[in-house]
C-alpha cells in the first residue's frame, strides 16, 4: 500500500527537524471514494493493513469503494499530524475529465499533474 505521505512526513521531520504538530498539509485533487472501485478480495488486504481505521471502505451488494482521501489523512494523524492541519480539496479526478487526467477512468492513457511542497524555517 502506497505511504507516499508519511514518507514525506519522515523526511520532513529527519531532513528539517519538522514538527509534526506543526506542519499542514493539503490533500489535492485525486480519485475520491465515489469512484475508487476495488476487488472484494483487495478488502482483505486493506483491513489487514489499516485494520485500525474506521469507514474507508464502503460496502454493498454491487461494489467496494476505498476511500484513500481519508486512508491517508488518517496514517498522518498517527503521526502527528493534527487533524485541524489537514485540508483537502475534495475533487475527485474521475468525476471532474475536463479538468483533471484520471489513471482509472482513462485506462493508462493519462497525462501528468505535480505538486508543491514548501519549507518555511
Amino acid at each position: 500500500m502506497q505511504r507516499t505521505a508519511c514518507a514525506c512526513l519522515e523526511t520532513m521531520i529527519q531532513a528539517f527537524d519538522s514538527c509534526p504538530q506543526k506542519v499542514e498539509v493539503f490533500i489535492g485533487p485525486g480519485i475520491g471514494s465515489c469512484c475508487f472501485e476495488i476487488s472484494r478480495d483487495l478488502i482483505s488486504q486493506v483491513n489487514k493493513t489499516f485494520g485500525n481505521f474506521d469507514d474507508i471502505i464502503n460496502q454493498n451488494e454491487n461494489h467496494c469503494t476505498w476511500d484513500l482521501k481519508k486512508t491517508n489523512q488518517l496514517m498522518l494523524v498517527q503521526k502527528g499530524i493534527r487533524t485541524e492541519n489537514i485540508y483537502d480539496c475534495h475533487l475527485c479526478t474521475s468525476c471532474h475529465p475536463g479538468d483533471f487526467y484520471s489513471y482509472r477512468r482513462d485506462q493508462g492513457i493519462t497525462g501528468r499533474m505535480g505538486a508543491f511542497i514548501c519549507i518555511e524555517n
